[in-house]
């Protein structure tokens, strides 16, 4: 089966982007003025790979008129080649691939469709574990400098962060989020 090429919208003429993918700059003469002379460049065209970012997604630049702009892959694919006709704000790949951009392993969704497709609810289970989470929080975590009773008087003592952070041995900022119930929130929620 034949690769179709379609222009990028709003980069006609610089560049496009295929059905399986793909990106190639389109060829093109460009006239450099320098001063009194011109100069006519001829620049061919050329496949543009990706970057790769941790999160596995793929990024393309792109460069017109001195400006650069970074996409990524999949959501300039599915904008030329994948239907969107309930106007859905995410795109899912099908094959659960990031890097398999091709317009065929994509479809347009809803934010809990994506979260939800495929091993997604396996491997949020696996990334929280929630039982062992809960069980090694506040002051059962080994990293803890602070007991319950002492969270709870850091909350209602009405001196200074900083007074109060000196006499716990702890940051400035730990003591702020524990009064803006940002921390120890298994504690902190309860108290008025």
């Amino acid at each position: 089966m034949l690769e179709i090429w379609k222009d990028v919208p709003g980069y006609e003429g610089f560049y496009k982007a295929s059905d399986r993918g793909n990106f190639v700059s389109c060829g093109r003469v460009i006239t450099e003025i320098h001063g009194s002379r011109a100069a006519v460049k001829t620049y061919p065209g050329r496949l543009i790979l990706p970057l790769i970012y941790k999160t596995g997604y793929r990024y393309i630049t792109f460069s017109k008129n001195g400006f650069v702009k970074r996409y990524r892959a999949h959501i300039v694919i599915a904008k030329i080649f994948v239907p969107n006709p309930y106007n859905y704000p995410e795109i899912n790949h099908k094959d659960e691939n990031k890097g398999n951009n091709a317009a065929s392993n994509l479809e347009w969704c809803s934010h809990v469709y994506n979260i939800n497709y495929g091993t997604g609810n396996k491997r949020k289970g696996q990334s929280q574990r929630g039982s062992i989470r809960i069980a090694s929080s506040g002051e059962n975590n080994h990293n803890s400098k602070l007991t319950e009773n002492q969270v709870k008087s850091i909350y209602y003592d009405i001196r200074t962060l900083k007074e109060i952070a000196n006499e716990y041995s702890v940051s400035f900022s730990l003591i702020s989020l524990i009064k803006r119930k940002k921390t120890w929130k298994q504690v902190t929620m309860q108290l008025q």
